[in-house]
C-alpha cells in the first residue's frame, strides 16, 4: 500500500524498525533536517527519487540513510541537488551489495560536505566517477569511505584532486577488489 506523509518533520530515523518500505515516489516538501539512520537496514528498499522539491534543503546529516539497504542497485544523480547545507554523508551507502555505480554528480551541490566516512564501504560499487568529489571542496574525513568494495575494478587518479582539506584516510581502501 501506499503511504503519504504530510506536515512538518525534522528527521526520519528507522532504527529498530522492521524493513518494510520499497520504493520512495517522492520526498515532497516536509521541513527535513536530518535523514541520518532514514532507511536504515531497510533491505527491501529498491528504489528512491531524485530530490525535485527541495526536500534536502535543510538536512545537514545524510548519516548512514541508506545503510544495509541491500537490494537498492541505483541512486539518482539528482538525489542530493538540493542538499548544499549537507555537512555529513557517514555510512550513507554503507552494505548497499546491490549498487553497483555512482553517478558522477551526487555530490556536486554538497559544497559544505566533511565527513564521508564509511559511505560506500562494504557496497558492490565497480567504478568511482573522477570528478564524484571534485565540488566538496570542505572535506575532511574520507576514512573507510570504500573499504571492503571488493568488486572496485580501479580508483581514478584525480579523485581528491580539489579536496585540500582532507586529513584522514584511515583505511580507505582496505579490504577492496
Amino acid at each position: 500500500y501506499t503511504v503519504h506523509v504530510s506536515g512538518k518533520i525534522r528527521g526520519l530515523n528507522s532504527q529498530k524498525v522492521d524493513p518494510s518500505i520499497v520504493e520512495v515516489i517522492q520526498w515532497g516538501n516536509t521541513g527535513l533536517e536530518s535523514m541520518s539512520w532514514a532507511f536504515d537496514g531497510d533491505y527491501l528498499l529498491v528504489k528512491i527519487p531524485g530530490d525535485v522539491s527541495g526536500a534536502f534543503s535543510n538536512v545537514k546529516s545524510f548519516d548512514s540513510a541508506f545503510k544495509g539497504c541491500a537490494f537498492l542497485e541505483s541512486v539518482p544523480e539528482d538525489l542530493f541537488v538540493s542538499a548544499a547545507a549537507a555537512l555529513t554523508f557517514g555510512g550513507i551507502f554503507n552494505k548497499c551489495v546491490s549498487l553497483k555505480t555512482i553517478p558522477a554528480g551526487l555530490f556536486r551541490n554538497c559544497v559544505k560536505t566533511r565527513d564521508m566516512n564509511n559511505s560506500f564501504s562494504g557496497s558492490g560499487i565497480e567504478a568511482i566517477p573522477e570528478d564524484l568529489l571534485s565540488h566538496c571542496t570542505e572535506l575532511e574525513n574520507v576514512g573507510t569511505m570504500f573499504a571492503g568494495c571488493e568488486s572496485l575494478k580501479n580508483v581514478p587518479q584525480k579523485l581528491f584532486w580539489n579536496n585540500p582539506a582532507i586529513n584522514d584516510v584511515t583505511g580507505l581502501f582496505e579490504r577492496c577488489g
